[in-house]
């Protein structure tokens, strides 16, 4: 329970969303490429996808920027990280708008060097998922052999 508790504090969610920024920052800083693991219900695309391609997105989507995705990458001062990314087989361009606080997992190449569990919890969510909804964003990162010595079940 104490777990639980600490990931509601409203303060303890910032302070991930904080280092999360940071972390992108420094990568960007840096020229090192890397994944996100985010929440596709908070991610915003400019032009908006085709149905065939955005229904094929799972509820946690991994977006590597990297190359093109990587160079159009930028911080905005509302904390959202945004690139160009390209999408199915003919390559349908759009801006992809994802906030700090929804990503879940960063990662450099298959390595996971950042984990927000507060992205996942409803509340920090535009919308509160159903209760099959969370629980089923959970047993995606569970189902991950990687991801067995990150969390307690």
């Amino acid at each position: 329970m104490f777990i639980q508790n600490l990931l509601e504090q409203p303060e303890f969610a910032e302070l991930l969303g904080d280092h999360c920024a940071e972390m992108v920052a420094y990568f960007m800083d840096e020229g090192i490429e890397f994944g996100i693991l985010c929440n596709l219900a908070d991610v915003e695309f400019q032009d908006k996808l085709p149905e065939d391609i955005y229904s094929a997105l799972k509820p946690l989507t991994l977006f590597m920027v990297a190359g093109y995705s990587f160079e159009s990458a930028m911080i905005r001062d509302d904390l959202v990280l945004e690139f160009e990314a390209g999408f199915g087989r003919e390559n349908f361009g759009t801006v992809v708008q994802v906030p700090l606080n929804s990503i879940l997992q960063l990662m450099i190449g298959d390595t996971v060097v950042f984990v927000n569990l507060t992205a996942t919890l409803p509340k920090r969510r535009k919308e509160s998922p159903d209760k099959g909804s969370e629980e089923r964003s959970l047993d995606a990162i569970f189902s991950n052999p990687e991801n067995e010595n990150l969390f307690k079940k």
